[in-house]
């Protein structure tokens, strides 16, 4: 069976999943904003880092990193922000990983729940109902989005 991982992001977290087999690890960073520091110039490497550290030793077949929402209820410079940073995280994977991908919210939604609107928590009850197993060890939105993509890419994978 192939190895994968899922990533699903924001300005200043990342979540993964990687599934091989039965195996499944999630894990994700958020970082902690200081007082008065919101700076993506320092943010952005951190999380970077960490999903090459998350990569390395698992030897993914294929890692798909989610595309930002377009036309969302976000600010056009969270828009961009967002963008920058699945950006980084695209190509940050693309130096430790073997095949990187960018995937649509729509397009795993749909090939996952059938629904390619589906909302958070539709996409938590598809998860708990489908995979059990999967969904006890993700602690966040972010993770079971992540589980979901991974399930996703190694659909895609056959």
């Amino acid at each position: 069976m192939s190895s994968v991982i899922g990533v699903d992001f924001g300005v200043k977290r990342v979540a993964v999943c990687w599934l091989s087999g039965i195996v499944h690890h999630a894990d994700e960073l958020v970082i902690k904003h200081r007082k008065g520091i919101d700076d993506d110039q320092r943010n952005i490497p951190v999380m970077c880092h960490w999903l090459q550290n998350f990569i390395i030793g698992v030897d993914p077949d294929l890692i798909l990193v989610e595309e930002p929402v377009q036309g969302s209820q976000a600010s056009v410079r969270t828009a961009l922000r967002l963008a920058a940073v699945g950006g980084a995280l695209a190509f940050a994977a693309s130096e430790v990983g073997s095949s990187v991908e960018r995937v649509s919210n729509t397009e795993w939604k749909k090939a996952v729940t059938g629904h390619g609107n589906a909302n958070k928590d539709q996409i938590a009850a598809w998860l708990t109902a489908n995979h059990p197993q999967y969904a006890q060890e993700c602690h966040s939105q972010d993770s079971i989005d992540a589980t979901c993509i991974a399930l996703y890419a190694r659909s895609r994978l056959g």
